[in-house]
Parts: structure tokens; C-alpha cells; sequence
């Protein structure tokens, strides 16, 4: 499970980013 937790850090940053991008 040591790779899940960077994967779902890494995607749920892109997924601030593209929501800060949005507004």
C-alpha cells in the first residue's frame, strides 16, 4: 500500500489544481 498513498496524493494535488484553474 506505499505506493497507493503517493499516487492519491499526487492525484487529489492535480485535482486542487484543476479546480483552481476552474474558478
Amino acid at each position: 500500500m506505499d505506493i497507493i498513498g503517493p499516487l492519491l496524493d499526487h492525484q487529489a494535488a492535480t485535482f486542487l489544481k484543476e479546480m483552481a484553474v476552474m474558478k
